[in-house]
């Protein structure tokens, strides 16, 4: 026997034996860590999708008129897919909570905290956002001009991120296969962005206006100080509303953006200035603007 006789088959089986292939590569773990927190990540944007307006009414005591006359009154808690009322003291002893879904907004003739019903804390804090918006100083314009910046790129965020992701896909292939992921997690992000813009409104925000409210075939004027706005809402702070079937005072109301519209200015905030024998549209504008920014500077100085 020789000595290349004794090791021949354990050269055999060197020679026969097959590379093993990894059953968990790099990339595929890469993709399922992806999936994993995508889901969670957009899980938590659909949890803070809440309309904002109604957001700042969270915890007071509401008073919610429906279309058809009816009201419920309780405390309120916000979901991204509609609020609850905790009702302190109800006449049913079983119903303990009323739960409004998000498709039964429309039924809402308007959201109503009435400055009573707010314990001493609430009172204080409303009376400290009172004082920041009623006729913001400087300050409070620019951070709101820089909000409003980038509500107007939101809608460029998503072709930004298209040019990056193709830039990545070709220097990193791996990044292919968890692409359709990351691009849903973006899409998600930019979707939850309230991008309500009005210029018509924004240089009213912090002034007393005048809203036409329609209810049936009557249009009645509601006045209040305009707080914010979104896309489905209007927040008016100290309000003074009345109607056949209602008197509605020293309250904060959310308006329906399909049945209420801002009208008017509803006070003086406008200075005195001269307009020119050749009237100019620009020139106007730009004149109003700077007189209620005038205006409301000296009197958050005066404070």
């Amino acid at each position: 026997m020789t000595y290349f006789s004794i090791f021949q088959p354990v050269l055999l089986d060197a020679v026969v034996a097959e590379p093993k292939v990894a059953i968990f590569d790099s990339s595929f773990l890469i993709t399922v860590v992806l999936i994993v927190i995508s889901t969670l990540i957009i899980a938590f944007i659909k949890h803070l999708k809440k309309d904002k307006c109604i957001k700042s009414f969270k915890s007071d005591m509401i008073t919610v008129y429906f279309n058809d006359g009816k009201n419920i009154k309780g405390r309120l808690d916000v979901e991204n897919t509609g609020s609850e009322f905790i009702i302190e003291h109800p006449d049913d002893e079983i119903k303990r909570s009323y739960i409004l879904y998000k498709e039964e907004y429309p039924n809402v003739r308007f959201f109503v905290r009435y400055h009573n019903d707010l314990d001493e804390r609430r009172t204080k804090e409303r009376l400290r956002v009172l004082k920041k918006t009623y006729h913001p100083n400087i300050f409070r314009r620019t951070g709101r001009g820089i909000n409003i910046f980038f509500k107007i790129i939101n809608d460029s965020m998503m072709e930004i991120f298209s040019a990056l992701s193709g830039k990545i896909k070709t220097s990193n292939t791996s990044y292919a296969t968890s692409e359709k992921y990351v691009t849903n997690v973006n899409k998600q992000a930019v979707a939850s962005a309230d991008t309500t813009y009005d210029p018509l409104l924004e240089k009213y925000i912090g002034n007393m206006v005048v809203c036409n409210h329609i209810n049936s075939t009557k249009i009645y004027d509601i006045r209040g100080i305009l707080k914010d706005y979104t896309g489905q809402y209007l927040e008016l702070l100290d309000v003074e509303f009345t109607a056949e079937d209602l008197n509605i005072k020293n309250a904060d109301l959310l308006l329906p953006r399909r049945t209420n519209k801002v009208r008017n200015l509803g006070e003086d905030a406008i200075q005195m200035f001269t307009l020119p024998e050749t009237f100019n549209l620009n020139w106007y504008k730009k004149s109003v603007k700077k007189s209620l920014n005038e205006k409301n500077d000296k009197k958050a100085t005066k404070k």
